[in-house]
């Protein structure tokens, strides 16, 4: 079987999200599946060294055009949800959330029309489906009534080569200035994230341990005007840090050295962020809503994002309770066997098959 796969946000030089999911799926395929062959299409000019190490050959292409490609694919598979086939092949979408089709105020109403339709027909040409949590799958099937019988739940895995749970890295570089304790947030600088609600746990927190710092590594989306105005405004700025970007071989050290991992967005399609910091060995407080609670299963701290009391007073209970922090890295360790990128890689495979009708 020929089997495309649309590697365009792979190709970015600082990966996030869909991309670093791209690039994991892509590099693990190469290693489980050896029946069939695949092919790598990207939009824009890079690199193609970037794909040298899966082994598989990359082309550019225009994704309106796809139809005119000569390749003759079986199957053609787009990992940020948008419909696209080459030439007669089967089409196959991952569908990370359902963001833009949302009526919270989640992201900007101008990205809202442009990618609703593109989600849309997704969902409803594409031959098969892919969501990264069972969340997502039974949102899809409740709220836009799409059959159950289209979807596939594939989990994220763990890069066990980078996030590595039987080795301590170094602390975070010298570059950084980084505080000597801290909590730590890793994820967009956005809305839906709760970031307000945030530093407003944090400037309760910090009054009853005066040391503490909170540190932010993410880059801006949606609201963050507003989130930065108010760490400006905050009595405690001076012990607020916000890092745009960190490289991905350092960022281990910042899961690892942080007091606790502190997550209490609104709405996540899954929630990557919360398997990285149990994979370093740091606790995790994170919302028992949306996707996350299947991301952290047993082995995290649940609070109502909603309800800042609820946030202080849970993270105050871990940095106050060192048998609980004790507790929470052990159960953590164990939850993440549960996902890796190989299983991840084999799923899909299985998905292919399916769709195929092999």
């Amino acid at each position: 079987m020929k089997i495309g796969i649309n590697a365009t946000y792979a190709a970015s030089d600082h990966p996030t999200g869909i991309g670093n999911y791209t690039i994991n799926l892509i590099r693990h395929l190469a290693r489980v599946d050896k029946k069939n062959e695949y092919i790598l299409y990207y939009r824009y000019r890079t690199d193609e060294k970037k794909f040298l190490q899966a082994g598989f050959p990359s082309r550019r292409f225009e994704p309106g055009l796809g139809f005119l490609m000569p390749d003759r694919l079986d199957l053609f598979h787009d990992p940020a949800f948008k419909y696209i086939r080459i030439g007669k092949s089967r089409s196959i979408v991952t569908v990370h959330d359902m963001v833009v089709a949302l009526p919270e105020d989640y992201t900007s109403e101008k990205f809202k029309k442009t990618q609703t339709p593109k989600l849309m027909k997704a969902l409803r040409r594409s031959d098969a489906l892919i969501t990264v949590s069972r969340f997502t799958r039974d949102e899809l099937v409740r709220k836009l009534g799409v059959p159950e019988k289209k979807i596939s739940v594939v989990h994220h895995g763990i890069d066990t080569l980078l996030f590595r749970t039987d080795k301590k890295p170094a602390g975070p570089p010298a570059l950084y200035k980084l505080p000597k304790e801290y909590i730590l947030f890793v994820g967009n600088i956005e809305k839906r994230k709760n970031l307000i609600g945030l530093v407003t746990v944090f400037e309760r927190v910090n009054k009853v341990h005066p040391g503490l710092h909170l540190l932010l590594i993410g880059r801006n989306g949606y609201g963050h005007e507003t989130i930065r105005d108010r760490i400006r405004s905050s009595p405690r700025k001076d012990r607020i840090r916000m890092i745009d970007y960190v490289q991905s071989q350092d960022l281990p050290s910042f899961y690892r050295n942080a007091r606790l991992f502190l997550f209490p967005s609104f709405y996540e399609g899954f929630g990557m962020p919360v398997l990285e910091a149990m994979a370093c060995q740091c606790p995790v407080v994170t919302s028992g809503c949306s996707s996350l609670p299947e991301a952290g299963g047993r082995a995290a701290v649940y609070v109502n994002p909603f309800d800042t009391y609820d946030i202080t007073n849970k993270t105050l209970n871990i940095l106050e309770n060192e048998k609980l922090r004790k507790k929470l890295i052990i159960e953590g360790l164990e939850h993440i066997r549960n996902f890796s990128w190989e299983a991840t890689a084999r799923n899909t495979v299985k998905v292919y098959e399916k769709t195929a009708g092999q």
